[in-house]
């Protein structure tokens, strides 16, 4: 998430830093303990990544969640 959004070199980096989508937590520890906190960890990571909840919104709290691709796709 975090280089998607903050390293121009990254592959991702036009559809989301690019875009302006920011990582809003204040580090990738910080992030990570919040999804552990909040979010928990899947017992199956396999058909999950996590996703915005708000498309147009930032990585941040109260905005990421986990969610199968098909989820994700209806989510744009």
């Amino acid at each position: 998430m975090r280089a998607r959004c903050k390293n121009p070199t990254d592959a991702g980096y036009p559809k989301y830093g690019g875009r302006g989508v920011e990582f809003r937590f204040t580090g990738v520890k910080a992030g990570t303990l919040w999804i552990m906190e909040n979010l928990g960890l899947p017992k199956e990571f396999r058909d999950l990544d996590l996703d915005r909840i708000e498309p147009t919104g930032h990585y941040e709290p109260g905005n990421v969640r986990w969610a199968t691709p098909k989820e994700q796709a209806r989510n744009r």
